[in-house]
C-alpha cells in the first residue's frame, strides 16, 4: 500500500509517502496537500495520481525518489520546486505547470494529449521525453544534461537546451526558435512557428 511517515494509511496530508513493494501499480484520485517538503518513493513500482496537488504554503516542493514511475495527471497548484532523484515522472503541461524550477536526475516525461506550455526550467542530469500528439512549447532556458527526445507530437523550443543533444523521431515534430546543444533528426523540423518541410 501507500503510508506516511508513520505507516498509517494515507491521509489527505502528506510528508513521505512510501509504496510498498507488493503494489505494483497504485491508482489514487485522492487530492493531496503538501505540508512542506513532500516526498513520494516509488520504490521500483509504478503509480497514477490524477487528483489535484496542493501546497499549504509557497514552500510547498515535490519530490519523486525511488526506481519506478510516478505519473501525475491532475491540475496542480503548489508552487514550489520538482525534483527527479531516481526513476521517471510523467505528467504534462497541466499537472507540472507550478513548478518554476525541475531538478531532473532521473526522467521526466511529458505526455502531451492537448496543446500546453510550460516555463520551468529544467536543471540536471536526467533526460527529457515528449511523448502524445499533442503541442508542448518549451519556453525557459534549461541547461539540463540529458538526452532530449520528440517521440510524438510537436515540441516548440522557444526557449534554449544548451546542453542537451535532441532527437526527433519519425512521425514527430519540432519547431520554435530556441537552440540547443546538437539535433538527431528522424523526423520534422519547422524552424520558427512555419509548417515545417
Amino acid at each position: 500500500g501507500i503510508y506516511n511517515r508513520t505507516r498509517r494509511p494515507l491521509n489527505t496530508f502528506i510528508n513521505q509517502l512510501f509504496i510498498d513493494h507488493l503494489k505494483k501499480l497504485l491508482v489514487s484520485t485522492r487530492p493531496i496537500v503538501l505540508t512542506s517538503a513532500g516526498v513520494v518513493n516509488t520504490n521500483g513500482n509504478n503509480a497514477v495520481f490524477s487528483g489535484p496537488i496542493s501546497g499549504v504554503n509557497t514552500l510547498s516542493t515535490f519530490t519523486k525518489t525511488g526506481l519506478g514511475d510516478l505519473t501525475l495527471t491532475g491540475t496542480n497548484a503548489f508552487t514550489g520546486d520538482i525534483t527527479i532523484s531516481a526513476g521517471t515522472l510523467t505528467g504534462n503541461s497541466g499537472s507540472l505547470s507550478g513548478a518554476p524550477n525541475i531538478h531532473d536526475n532521473g526522467g521526466l516525461i511529458f505526455d502531451q494529449v492537448s496543446n500546453g506550455t510550460t516555463s520551468s526550467k529544467i536543471d540536471g542530469t536526467g533526460f527529457v521525453t515528449k511523448t502524445g500528439a499533442g503541442t508542448l512549447t518549451l519556453t525557459a532556458t534549461s541547461p539540463y544534461s540529458g538526452n532530449t527526445t520528440v517521440s510524438q507530437g510537436i515540441l516548440i523550443l522557444d526557449g534554449s537546451l544548451p546542453n542537451s543533444n535532441v532527437t526527433v523521431d519519425a512521425g514527430a515534430t519540432l519547431e520554435g526558435n530556441g537552440s540547443m546543444k546538437s539535433l538527431d533528426l528522424e523526423g520534422t523540423i519547422a524552424p520558427g512557428h512555419s509548417i515545417g518541410t
